[in-house]
């Protein structure tokens, strides 16, 4: 049998499926609780196989085989009837990969690109793809400090269709995070909850204004180098409008 560590579960078996390593493992506890009242319950309704796909061991994959039970909740005043329990410590609800192997695809498209990542993936026995590492990233928790000088501006994905927000440290000259689309939501929601801007570069939009005003009130707004030029060239242009120019008689 594998030796191998769940912490709040046991093995009680172990084999071989098609190319992969299987463990089966089964929670050691025999009450649990329910995610929406707290009820503790110990009336098992029904029982369930879940597969999960963890790190690989001497280069051969690992498939857990979780025997799940699902509980009934006896609150009446709950609104859930019956409730399976969680893989805690393991892998988060409906995901077929283990948390540890999550961990292990983001620390490498963080540290690489989704093609080398994917290809260095492979070479330690896990079968991923690009598109699968982007993935990742994009539903990972991302732990993104606030800068002190934040660059605002948006971008096209589909231009005409949809836009997206880049945030800029300005300081160092890095993107820090993507918020996507160009309204006053998405950004005044990532503004609280990163709290510490003082300094906010942005454009003329009336929707980066807003945003600024409500999810970094104490921060100073200011137009950044292109919009500074910008409207020095507009205001140039409705002064030259506001002219009459007069054009000397031709000589005979």
């Amino acid at each position: 049998m594998l030796s191998m560590d769940f912490p709040g579960f046991k093995v009680v078996g172990s084999g071989i499926l098609g190319n992969s390593a299987c463990v089966t493992i089964e929670a050691q506890t025999d009450t649990c609780t329910c995610p929406v009242c707290g009820y503790e319950s110990r009336n098992v309704h029904s029982t369930y196989v879940r597969h999960v796909r963890d790190l690989p061991s001497f280069g051969r994959p690992i498939v857990i085989q979780a025997l799940v039970r699902r509980f009934r909740c006896k609150d009446r005043r709950c609104s859930r009837e019956t409730f399976g329990e969680p893989l805690a410590g393991l892998a988060v609800a409906k995901a077929q990969r283990a948390q540890r192997m999550t961990t292990a695809l983001q620390a490498l498209i963080l540290c690489t690109s989704s093609i080398t990542g994917a290809r260095l993936a492979a070479q330690m026995g896990i079968r991923t793809s690009p598109r699968t590492l982007l993935r990742v990233v994009d539903h990972g928790e991302r732990s993104v400090a606030a800068p002190r000088v934040l660059g605002i501006d948006d971008f096209a994905l589909r231009r005409g269709r949809t836009y997206g927000t880049i945030l800029c440290d300005l300081e160092s000259g890095r993107p820090i995070d993507i918020v996507l689309g160009r309204t006053a939501e998405p950004l005044t929601r990532w503004l609280k909850q990163h709290p510490g801007v003082e300094i906010i570069a942005r454009d003329r939009a009336s929707a980066y204004a807003d945003a600024a005003r409500s999810g970094a009130p104490g921060a100073i707004q200011v137009a950044d180098r292109f919009h500074l030029v910008r409207n020095v060239s507009d205001a140039l242009r409705e002064v030259a409008d506001r002219q009459t120019w007069a054009l000397p008689e031709p000589s005979a």
